[in-house]
Order: C-alpha cells, then sequence, then structure tokens
C-alpha cells in the first residue's frame, strides 16, 4: 500500500511537471507565430545589463562603443498581503410550561470564524487560515452550560514557485479544542480538553493551485503528531497514544504516554466556491494520511464541509458536517443494545451543526 501511495504521489507530480512544461512551449510557439519579426532579433544580455543594438549587422553588434546599455530593472520581489473572513452568531431559545407534549426549556448560543490571511508575490505564497467554532447550551433539567460545538484550527502554507501554479510548500496544521468535553451532560470526568487531544501535521510536499476556487498539497514527507495532555486519558490509552501498564494486583508499572507520532505520506485537496448558484456557497476539504511503517493501508480520513445559504444581507444558514476515521481511535461499542460497552474499535465519527443567525464578512 505504501508503495501504492508513492506511485500515484510521483505520478501525480509527474503530470503536473508534464502539463506545465506542455504549457510554456505552447505559449512561447504562440508568442513567435503573433511576432516573427521579432524572434530572430534578441538584445544580447551582460550580466544585470541590457545592450540595445543600433544597428542589426555583424560589426555594429561586435562594436561595444556602439552599444547603448540600459541597465535591466530587478523583477518585482514586492508581495501583497489579503484578508478573508466571515463570522457567524447563532442563537435559539424554547420555554415550555404545562405543555402536554413535553419539552425542555433551554437556551443555546454558538458562533463561528473562519479569517484567511494571505501573502504573495511573483515567486512566494503563503496561505494562514483560522478555523473557530464555539457552541453552549443550557437546558432546565441539567442546570449547567454544555458545550454543543467546540474546535480550533490553524493551518499554515508557505510555498516557493516551482512552476506555473506549482509550489514547493511546507505546511503545518495543529487542531485542538478550548473547554473540557462529557460524554454525557451529567459525566463528572472529562473525555477531551484542551490539547487533550492536540493535532499537528507537519509536511513537506508539492502544492497545486489552478484556482481560487480548487488546491491539492501532496506531503511525500510527512509527521503527524497527536498529543494528550492530560495523565489521565494518557494512562487510558485515549486517542491513539500507548496507554499504561499494570500488573497482576492493578499497580501502575509505566505510565501512559502523552506523545505519538506517525511518518507518513499525506494528501489535502480543498475546494471553496462562495457561489455555487445564487445565495449558495460551499468549502470543502478532505485530509488524507498513511502511515508508512504501520498498518499503510488503514488511511486516517478526515472531510469537513460547510454549506453557506445567504438568506439577506445579514441572515444566513450554515450546515456544518464532519467526517473523521482513524484506525488508531478506539471507541466502545454496545453490540448487543444492553447500554454496557462490549468491545473498543474503530468507527467512523460524523458531526453535523446547523446555524440560522447572523453573519457578518470581515
Amino acid at each position: 500500500m505504501t508503495r501504492r501511495f508513492l506511485k500515484i504521489c510521483f505520478a501525480f507530480i509527474a503530470s503536473i511537471l508534464l502539463i506545465q512544461a506542455v504549457d510554456a512551449q505552447t505559449d512561447s510557439a504562440a508568442s513567435s507565430q503573433s511576432n516573427p519579426a521579432a524572434t530572430p532579433i534578441l538584445p544580447p544580455i551582460l550580466g544585470d545589463a541590457v545592450i540595445e543594438v543600433k544597428d542589426t549587422s555583424a560589426a555594429a553588434v561586435a562594436a561595444i562603443d556602439s552599444t547603448k546599455i540600459k541597465h535591466k530593472r530587478a523583477k518585482d520581489t514586492t508581495g501583497a498581503w489579503s484578508f478573508t473572513g466571515t463570522s457567524t452568531v447563532n442563537t435559539n431559545q424554547s420555554s415550555f410550561s404545562y405543555w402536554a407534549q413535553g419539552g425542555q426549556t433551554s437556551v443555546s448560543v454558538a458562533m463561528t470564524l473562519n479569517a484567511i490571511l494571505t501573502y504573495t508575490n511573483l515567486t512566494t505564497n503563503w496561505q494562514n487560515q483560522i478555523d473557530i467554532g464555539y457552541g453552549l447550551m443550557q437546558q432546565k433539567s441539567f442546570g449547567g452550560w454544555y458545550k454543543t460545538d467546540d474546535q480550533f484550527s490553524w493551518s499554515s502554507m508557505f510555498g516557493k514557485k516551482a512552476a506555473k501554479n506549482l509550489f514547493y510548500s511546507i505546511y503545518f496544521n495543529p487542531t485542538t479544542q478550548f473547554q473540557p468535553g462529557y460524554e454525557t451532560a451529567g459525566d463528572s470526568l472529562p473525555i477531551s480538553n484542551f490539547l487533550a487531544p492536540l493535532y499537528a501535521e507537519s509536511s513537506l510536499g508539492l502544492n497545486y493551485t489552478k484556482s481560487t476556487k480548487f488546491s491539492m498539497f501532496v506531503g511525500l514527507i510527512t509527521i503527524k503528531s497527536t498529543i494528550v495532555n492530560d495523565q489521565r486519558l494518557a494512562d487510558q490509552g485515549y486517542y491513539g497514544v500507548t496507554a499504561a501498564t499494570y500488573d497482576a494486583l492493578g499497580n501502575m508499572i509505566t505510565p501512559g504516554e502523552k506523545y505519538r507520532g506517525e511518518f507518513g505520506g499525506y494528501l489535502n485537496l480543498q475546494y471553496r466556491n462562495p457561489r455555487v448558484v445564487k445565495n449558495l456557497g460551499v468549502q470543502s476539504k478532505i485530509e488524507l494520511f498513511s502511515n508508512y511503517k504501520h498498518n499503510p493501508q488503514n488511511i486516517d480520513v478526515d472531510w469537513k464541509t460547510v454549506i453557506m445559504i445567504q438568506l439577506n444581507e445579514y441572515i444566513a444558514a450554515n450546515v456544518n458536517i464532519n467526517l473523521k476515521y482513524d484506525d488508531d481511535i478506539k471507541l466502545g461499542v454496545d453490540v448487543d443494545g444492553d447500554g454496557n460497552i462490549d468491545k473498543y474499535a474503530a468507527k467512523l465519527q460524523f458531526k453535523e451543526v446547523l446555524g440560522v443567525g447572523l453573519n457578518i464578512s470581515l
């Protein structure tokens, strides 16, 4: 599977380079045909200077003192920063009193933030993106506030131009959360916390960007890091880290490890179209990772999609969908439906958040 993954990556790189070569040759041929008289007469270049030939005869070209030298202006490397972003705030409230059909008095609030800061010049592209989502809900029966959404993700990609639309790139993407997370509302011990877990991909590869709507990054050298900065969770082996070991009497021999590192290949596909049709936009990103050393056929998947529906100038509806699969994360499964966990296994994880509220363009 590892060889197959490498073959696919190398085939992709070879095809992109071939396309760039064909495009360059086509552009050169088209330029020559549009101005054939200008093709054979090219000013000789001396270092940073251009010799402007007054006469095209051999004697005139050979006589340097009969030429006029102009300093060639250096290529413009001055870059420009650009910023785009959106933020949404959604609220919901319901109240019940002697309602025959039943119901829970509740109030909820949620916010999202998506911001992209980009620096570009003739040879460099550096993009930083932040995605934040946080939501709280209070129900009368529980009394306190509980999370409905909690995520923080920062991605940074720095690239130097290799060819048209193709960049040698470095990619870094840490993801975590802000507050403790609980399996059920009545639990006292959290199953997640700030930096528990923290996922981070660090990768070297090639980034292909055909337009502002689509990009593809292939990372042949990638380190995927998982940090569980909570010893209790690490001792239980949460999120794929090595669990603690115990003797026959239950005494701990070695504590659980808080860090897990994986070496492999990484693929990132992104599609952004703020106007698929009128008042409807889509953002989608899928990330694939294959561990070269351990079960490379079990590919980790993280697929996030945001569907934006603009109802009017200020009000919008957003649907956030997240699908994840990680073979190293084992979740409790109730096989017979008796309410007890019968085994632990890797499962397809699904999250969906729907919100309607104020939409602000930054």
